[in-house]
């Protein structure tokens, strides 16, 4: 992961973008250990740093509906 990466993308900044980790795993279809892994640099995987990179802004409290089946 190239250094500016590293500096960037920390649990703190998805917190400041609005995401929790298992709101962003949930997000895009992978564990929430697997984004917490990656975003404090344990484990690399450049296609889910892209993608957490290009996750929106949002607030936090935004929340989807619960559907039952």
């Amino acid at each position: 992961m190239p250094q500016n990466q590293e500096q960037t993308l920390s649990t703190q900044w998805l917190h400041n973008k609005g995401w929790t980790l298992a709101a962003a795993a949930r997000h895009l279809g992978v564990s929430t250990v697997h984004v917490y892994l990656v975003a404090n640099g344990k484990r690399e995987s450049n296609s889910l740093t892209k993608k957490l990179l290009a996750l929106p802004q949002r607030s936090l409290f935004e929340r989807k509906p619960i559907t039952t089946r």
